[in-house]
């Protein structure tokens, strides 16, 4: 199971393809409005989702949202995942449990312990999948399907290529290619490390810095695109001096490099450019939901990862060069 604090946010995509009119009227009576957020991954086996309510009240909504009783809803949910085949037909429907977490970061609703709904299924990007949930009370039905993204391949670095150089004075460049059902398209390079305290040599942390690229998209939904970053090798010098601080007291022995890229759906594309580049005077948010009679995103994800070793010549510029001389990084032992 991964990035699970992902589902507690407003996670990702839809390739089903429809949309629901849900505005929401802050002044008209109260009704039902079940807020859900899923992603599916097809490389998961544990899948994860948020579900919380719409809330209605006199007084200030943002201290009502510090209550988890404006937002959560009890036991009454009850809360499916449907397998549907190309052809259409449901061929299989799984169960979802409830659990809980106790590390949600501090925001604008509460931050204790987060209920969530998970289920432990083998999903298939052949077929597409329906989230139903039901309130056993109001009988109140809400539901979001989505086709899943196949996977990507990272084309540059090559398979097999054992090494990457961050010292040509060239822009180097780190390529995939596009997939199926995949709008957008996001490249990040996590740069692996380890501390080592000189009051505790036997203590050794295990840390990593990452390099997030913007996120770029397809021009369509086949999966023939390539998607290119060009960046210059002094960046990723610069990148970690911004993130390290100097410490005397420690040892830094650098490691791999890992070339992450990740993959979402149309609908996913769409959500991040309403959601993030509301840049406006109008002081109304535009809506955008993949949830039949309901708000939120229903939909999938992938990510895949090649790994490359620092050439020699780069670690030397880790551990002399201008940028990052001072953080205390020497040349791994053999």
């Amino acid at each position: 199971m991964k990035n699970i604090l992902i589902t507690t946010v407003l996670i990702a995509l839809l390739a089903g393809f429809w949309s629901c009119n849900n505005e929401l009227d802050v002044n008209d009576t109260w009704k039902e409005v079940p807020v859900i957020y899923g992603l599916l991954d097809p490389q998961d086996s544990v899948h994860i989702v948020k579900i919380n309510k719409a809330f209605l009240g006199d007084g200030n909504a943002l201290l009502m949202a510090k209550i988890p009783d404006s937002s959560y809803y009890g036991g009454e949910l009850v809360v499916e995942l449907i397998k549907i085949a190309p052809e259409g037909w449901t061929t299989r429907t799984w169960l979802l449990d409830t659990m809980w977490i106790h590390n949600k970061q501090p925001g604008d609703f509460f931050s204790g312990d987060q209920m969530l709904y998970k289920v432990k299924a083998d999903i298939s990007a052949i077929n597409k999948y329906m989230l139903v949930v039901n309130n056993t009370k109001t009988k109140y039905f809400a539901s979001g399907t989505t086709s899943l993204v196949r996977p990507i391949n990272i084309t540059k670095p090559r398979g097999g290529q054992r090494f990457f150089s961050f010292t040509s004075t060239a822009e180097a460049q780190t390529e995939l290619q596009a997939s199926a059902n995949g709008r957008v398209f996001q490249m990040m390079i996590r740069f692996h490390y380890k501390e080592v305290s000189f009051n505790s040599p036997q203590d050794t942390v295990h840390k990593y810095i990452d390099w997030v690229f913007p996120n770029k998209k397809s021009s369509n939904l086949t999966g023939t695109d390539k998607i290119a970053y060009s960046f210059s090798g002094a960046g990723f010098y610069t990148n970690i001096a911004a993130k390290l601080k100097e410490d005397q007291d420690l040892k830094r022995i650098p490691g791999n490099v890992d070339f992450i890229a990740f993959a979402g759906g149309d609908e996913l594309s769409t959500y991040i450019d309403i959601t993030t580049t509301f840049n406006t005077i109008v002081q109304e948010r535009p809506e955008y939901t993949n949830i039949k009679n309901g708000m939120g995103i229903f939909s999938s994800r992938t990510s895949a990862v090649r790994s490359c070793e620092l050439t020699p010549a780069s670690i030397d510029s880790l551990v002399n060069g201008s940028k990052t001389f001072h953080l205390g990084f020497i040349f791994p032992g053999p």
